[in-house]
């Protein structure tokens, strides 16, 4: 008998009080449950740790609490040895453990009258939560219960008291009770606190999967958590992994599928994707899988019947087959009678582009009152469509890198390397096996300072940077230097002047690109054209937003530099300039920078 605790509950009374509750429940809360089974927890390696990355290191370590910052039962415990919460999935539930400095179990069928759980963010918006789940150890029976928080009160508050019970396992602890194994108390393996040590204990809980799919929550849907005690069983409110601000205690994103979680910290995480053609095309982002890829969460759509409506229904890339059309021009009569677009005329507005091949039709893409099959320039850009290789997207230049006919400003692998943009790290050098020495995203095909195969031409400005090409031969000028060139063929032989700009190679400060003028504003001998750092400021070109003026702000006015907008100190900032991220990736970078300048001179 525990009679002198303040939660304890006398033989007849509890019963009583028991059965009545379930009555009640039974009664009032059909909807919010569905029949419960007990449940199998993952072994203890399953268990993924919850992880944080600082913004400031960029370093990523479980999450931990001190010990003795909370009394009892509510003390949650952990470092980067033994972490202090972990999550797990498969295909019927959601399992969360915390790690606590004592037992929660005053008995064995009832745990003490505290709360115990979790906040969900499942919009990536950090100033609020979704869902929550957490254990009651003070209603009577126990129970596990799964919340949602459709409307937060107070910004930023893990404590943000929920809205909805979407479901409830009551007792978890008593076997044959609607809940059982729902929850349970397991050995930790640790001993907190370290000065005086003494065993700890996880409590673990899981709630069905189908509770968050009915609300929307798909497999692939990336969650961050946080976590912490209560002193009710509604809302957390004692001894979270830090202050109260939830956008300093959620964990990195995470994704929970039929077979596990998965971290969610790869290169491209969270950038926009989609699959499928017509009406199967689908959006979504793309997630990090086990191997610590970015795949993308969108899957196509289920094809339909193609019916003459202008729109792909069977999802087999042709849209309206089988319906006339008199010109020819891709779209069936029918549809350009709603369009307005002439069925007897393949090009109706003589851009150049017939009227099958205008990209979205029917939208007015630059709002000026013409839909773009009646539009010769969709997007505004001054270029009719049918010259403009980004019809779409405003691209004056028509630059495309790797002359594949899509723009760059439209490509989604602009390098043709066969990755992706949203994932490459080398976004416009060939890089199609993502090497990275250094571990810091950036590829080493376009690493400023760094000469992978040490012919002393730097990774951005060499046409074969894994193999040594010192004079950048490029016999049949591709743009990839012999010796990395599969199809080499003996189509120019070289001459002494290899970018051809009237400078011979021995007197040329960028014998490999183009700088008749022998322009060399920073007088360190390599020119401009060609000098990944042309103001000689440590700032190398490609994140200098003022490459050919060592000022690293501008007090005067940026006018003063042609084609360059330059940093004003305390205003003018970009969003990226003023994160902490854009910081420590630029003072990686100057140090590379500044190493190639050193091996120069």
């Amino acid at each position: 008998m525990n009679s002198g605790r303040p939660w304890a509950r006398s033989g007849m009374r509890a019963f009583v009080v028991r059965c009545f509750t379930i009555v009640v429940a039974g009664v009032l809360l059909p909807a919010l449950r569905q029949t419960a089974m007990a449940q199998t927890f993952p072994p203890n390696a399953s268990w993924l740790p919850l992880q944080r990355t600082d913004p400031m290191t960029m370093v990523t370590t479980p999450i931990g609490d001190p010990e003795g910052d909370t009394a009892g039962e509510r003390d949650v415990v952990g470092n980067e040895q033994f972490p202090m919460a972990y999550v797990w999935s498969d295909t019927t539930h959601y399992y969360f453990r915390l790690r606590i400095d004592q037992t929660v179990l005053p008995s064995a069928t009832s745990f003490a009258p505290f709360g115990w759980g979790c906040v969900i963010d499942t919009d990536l918006d950090p100033s609020d939560y979704e869902f929550s789940t957490l254990v009651s150890g003070i209603s009577n029976p126990d129970e596990v219960r799964l919340w949602a928080n459709s409307t937060q009160q107070t910004p930023n508050d893990p404590g943000d008291t929920p809205e909805t019970l979407l479901n409830t396992y009551l007792d978890p602890l008593t076997l044959g009770s609607m809940g059982y194994g729902y929850a349970r108390e397991a050995t930790a393996g640790s001993n907190f606190p370290l000065a005086t040590p003494t065993p700890d204990f996880f409590i673990d809980w899981a709630v069905e999967r189908s509770s968050f799919e009915s609300a929307g929550v798909g497999a692939q849907a990336p969650l961050r958590i946080a976590c912490g005690t209560a002193a009710n069983g509604t809302f957390l409110s004692q001894d979270y992994s830090g202050p109260a601000n939830l956008p300093d205690l959620l964990g990195d994103p995470v994704v929970c599928d039929q077979s596990g979680c998965v971290l969610q910290n790869c290169a491209g995480f969270g950038t926009p994707c989609s699959a499928g053609v017509g009406a199967c095309a689908s959006t979504g982002t793309y997630v990090c899988n086990a191997a610590g890829q970015a795949v993308c969460n969108a899957f196509p759509r289920k094809p339909g019947v193609e019916v003459c409506d202008s729109v792909d229904n069977n999802c087999d890339g042709t849209i309206d087959e089988g319906c006339g059309d008199s010109d020819m021009d891709g779209l069936t009569d029918p549809v350009e009678l709603d369009l307005g677009t002439d069925p007897e005329d393949p090009d109706s507005d003589n851009d150049g582009l017939p009227d099958g091949q205008e990209p979205e039709p029917g939208i007015d893409s630059d709002g000026d009152g013409a839909i773009n099959a009646l539009d010769p320039d969709s997007d505004g850009d001054g270029l009719p469509d049918g010259v403009d290789n980004c019809p779409l997207t405003k691209n004056t230049d028509l630059g495309d890198l790797d002359g594949d006919g899509a723009g760059d400003a439209c490509d989604d692998d602009d390098d043709g390397d066969g990755v992706l943009d949203p994932v490459d790290n080398c976004v416009r050098h060939v890089n199609p096996v993502q090497e990275d020495e250094d571990g810091d995203n950036l590829g080493d095909a376009c690493e400023p300072g760094l000469d992978s195969d040490g012919d002393g031409v730097a990774n951005p400005f060499d046409n074969c940077w894994s193999d040594a090409n010192t004079n950048q031969q490029d016999i049949d000028g591709d743009g990839i230097g012999d010796p990395c060139d599969p199809d080499t063929l003996p189509v120019d032989m070289p001459t002494d002047d290899a970018d051809e700009d009237g400078v011979p190679d021995t007197r040329d400060n960028c014998p490999h690109a183009g700088n008749k003028e022998q322009m060399d504003i920073d007088g360190d001998g390599f020119g401009d054209t060609c000098d990944a750092d042309g103001d000689n400021d440590g700032l190398p070109n490609e994140i200098d937003p003022c490459p050919l003026d060592p000022r690293s702000s501008c007090p005067n006015p940026s006018g003063e530099v042609m084609d360059c907008t330059c940093r004003v100190t305390g205003s003018g900032s970009s969003p990226a300039e003023s994160s902490p991220f854009f910081w420590l990736a630029l003072s990686a970078t100057l140090y590379g920078a500044r190493r190639r300048t050193r091996q120069r001179r």
